[in-house]
């Protein structure tokens, strides 16, 4: 997925965001323009098992892989946050 420019996929893509708290993913909708919708995995993975740490973006991806209704091909960008100034940022797509 190299060459890619999130400005130009952000539309059609899926975002797992580390979901420290609602206002995290608060925040990363209105910075990005995204939708409730693609970031609904994040929303949801907070409301079912809260915050896991590091452990929460692998469970976010793990509900997108097993979701038929995700279609083969689907980017998905994803969005880490740790104590101090850690952030990482991956773009990935569905298999």
């Amino acid at each position: 997925m190299a060459g890619y420019r999130l400005d130009n996929i952000k539309d059609d893509s899926l975002f797992a965001v580390h979901p420290g708290r609602p206002k995290i993913l608060e925040r990363i909708q209105e910075r990005f323009d995204v939708t409730r919708k693609q970031i609904h995995y994040s929303w949801d993975i907070l409301h079912e098992k809260g915050n896991m740490s590091s452990a929460t973006v692998p469970h976010i991806w793990h509900a997108i892989v097993n979701d038929d209704t995700v279609p083969k091909g689907k980017p998905v960008v994803s969005l880490a946050f740790g104590p101090g100034l850690t952030a990482c940022g991956m773009l990935m797509e569905k298999m």
